[in-house]
This record gives structure tokens, C-alpha cells and sequence, in this order.
């Protein structure tokens, strides 16, 4: 696609993403609780593909992102995955690219209220990394928590300066319909 298009309704979302390339994998990114799962398992059961989440691949203990993840098994997954597969998770492209994958399309989801309105935690569109950072960083050391410790809210700010992967998504889906 050459432009970000956003959509409201899952049907939009499935019209948009069943009209697309079926050889790839379609990508399912966004914050915590968004509703990527939700977004997944809705277009699987219209679509009838595979999906792939990245949840099922999270290993014990306290790892920064990609590496809390069984990469190993995940990479086997997605190897032997039929095409076109969904494959959702947080910081997704950070994931996919920490096993030599990418997406053929890229989906953001974003949570939003009944009015359009975006839910708080969905402030990653316009934003100064410093400032949520130092933001972030404060909190940590009020808590107790260490600079060198991986603390997801802060994985996110970095990836999403990183990445932009709002801005560079080909279909933004604002949902406020499914759970998180």
C-alpha cells in the first residue's frame, strides 16, 4: 500500500487486509491492550489464516525485548507457517527483524473510546521520547527500580522512536471494539 490508511470497523479492517498480497505475512503491532490479539483472532476467523502471536513465545525471566522471547521457536513458527499468516505482538518489527523477518503489510492498532477519541496510553503518534523518558526514568527511581533493569514503558518509548510504527503502518485500525 503507499499510503497509511486508518479504519474503524473490523470489517473495514478484514475488506482491507483480505484484498491484500496473500503470500506474506501481515503484521499486527501496537501498544499493550489495544486489542492486537483481538484484531487477530477476528480476522482469522473471517479469513481462515494462520496466526502467529508472540505472547506464546515469552520466556521466564526479566529480558529486554526481543530477547524475553523464545526466538529460536519463534523463528521455527514463522518458518513453517503457511502464507499469509498473521503474526501479532508488541514492539513487532523490533521481534521481526531480531530474527530476520519483516512484514509484508503493517498493521497498528490503536485503542480508542466509543467517541474516536484516543484511550490514554495511545500517546506514541506525537510525542517527545526525551521528555517520556525522563518521565518514565523518574517514576523508576522513585519506585526503586534501576536504569540497567527492562521495564517495558520504556522499551516502548525507544521502540517507537526507533520505528515509528504508527506513522510508517499501511492500515492504522483505531479500535474500540474489541478487548485487549
Amino acid at each position: 500500500m503507499d499510503s497509511v490508511l486508518t479504519v474503524r470497523s473490523e470489517s473495514e479492517l478484514t475488506s482491507l487486509i483480505g484484498g491484500l498480497d496473500h503470500a506474506g505475512i501481515v503484521g499486527i503491532d501496537g501498544l499493550t491492550a489495544s486489542g492486537k490479539s483481538w484484531a487477530a483472532h477476528q480476522l482469522c476467523s473471517k479469513l481462515g489464516w494462520p496466526i502467529i502471536g508472540c505472547d506464546s513465545f515469552v520466556r521466564n525471566g526479566k529480558l529486554f525485548y526481543p530477547q524475553i522471547l523464545d526466538l529460536a521457536a519463534l523463528k521455527s513458527a514463522l518458518e513453517h507457517a503457511q502464507r499469509p499468516v498473521l503474526v501479532e505482538g508488541v514492539m513487532l518489527r523490533l521481534v521481526l527483524q531480531a530474527i530476520g523477518f519483516s512484514a509484508t503489510h503493517n498493521v497498528y492498532v490503536r485503542r480508542c473510546n466509543i467517541d474516536g477519541s484516543l484511550c490514554s496510553p495511545e500517546f506514541f503518534e506525537s510525542f517527545s521520547a526525551a521528555d517520556m523518558m525522563a518521565a518514565e526514568n523518574e517514576l523508576c527511581r522513585l519506585i526503586g527500580i534501576k536504569d540497567n533493569e527492562p521495564i517495558l514503558a520504556r522499551e516502548l518509548i525507544s521502540y517507537h522512536e526507533a520505528f515509528r510504527p504508527y506513522e510508517s503502518a499501511d492500515i492504522v485500525f483505531d479500535n474500540s471494539y474489541g478487548g485487549s
